[in-house]
């Protein structure tokens, strides 16, 4: 896509993903709901929800 300097990071280190995110260090990420609503509650409004199905998009495929 022009204009996407698309970098994957595959992380496995949960610590490390949740540190990185509470950083800002991505411009999109994956999170629960259970994550996002209780961040709201903290009153972090930093994120944006975006819902999307697990027949949309699934670990064996990619989401554009």
């Amino acid at each position: 896509m022009p204009g996407v300097d698309l970098q994957y990071v595959h992380d496995l280190d949960p610590r490390s993903i949740f540190d990185r995110m509470a950083n800002l260090e991505f411009d999109a990420g994956e999170m629960s709901l259970s994550e996002y609503a209780c961040g709201l509650a903290r009153g972090d409004d930093r994120f944006v929800g975006i819902p999307v199905s697990r027949r949309a998009c699934s670990a064996m495929a990619t989401c554009a």
